[in-house]
């Protein structure tokens, strides 16, 4: 009899134990159960993300002013033709559509132009602009007779100007047609880059 109660009482006392830790004890958190891990963690200094550069790749790239991007004897020509814009009918329609070259050291350019006339129709032509005080080789006078042997800065005149024209000696419309080897300059123009601006300097103007 002893034995069979001993038995109950050891079958008991396992089944109460199992109840209480079985169910996993008090259902209350406390805050010592919960921590803020935020409160432990410190930031090194790599782990810090720089976002200057994702800033800098997200900004638009400047790009140069068209004159900023022409050769310094391209602004040469530019500079000097600029102000010569003015002077055609329309200083909107002005393109420079080919550039011979340039001779005696940038003294004069020889280019065409395309502009539009008083009555709207647009005309090619040939200019021969002095850029620098141009005496014509070997000339010991700068006229001769009624007829001149130079230019000066800033003059420009077309093709069919220079044709009738009576200011130049022979020699010196000579020397300007066919100047000698050592007479032709070896710089190079960029057209395109050139009308570039043109055309900015006609919007800053308000032509366009």
């Amino acid at each position: 009899m002893k034995r069979k109660f001993a038995l109950i009482l050891v079958c008991l006392l396992t089944i109460t134990f199992f109840s209480f830790y079985g169910c996993g004890g008090s259902n209350d958190v406390t805050d010592e159960s919960v921590t803020d891990k935020s409160d432990n963690v410190v930031e090194s200094p790599d782990d810090e993300q720089d976002y200057s550069d994702d800033e800098n790749d997200n900004k638009p790239e400047e790009t140069p002013d068209a004159y900023e991007q022409l050769s310094v004897n391209e602004k040469f020509f530019f500079d000097a033709f600029k102000n010569k814009i003015s002077l055609f009918k329309n200083p909107a329609s002005v393109k420079i559509i080919n550039i011979v070259g340039s001779y005696y050291n940038q003294s004069y350019f020889d280019f065409s132009i395309s502009a539009q006339n008083s009555f709207g129709a647009t005309i090619s032509e040939g200019y021969l602009l002095f850029t620098k005080l141009w005496t014509a080789p070997d000339s010991e006078e700068i006229k001769y007779g009624n007829y001149g042997n130079t230019a000066l800065a800033g003059m420009m005149m077309s093709y069919s100007d220079f044709s009738d024209t009576t200011f130049f000696s022979a020699y010196a419309k000579l020397s300007i047609i066919d100047p000698d080897t050592q007479d032709c300059d070896n710089y190079t123009y960029s057209v395109s880059k050139i009308n570039n601006a043109i055309k900015e300097y006609q919007v800053e103007n308000g032509w366009l």
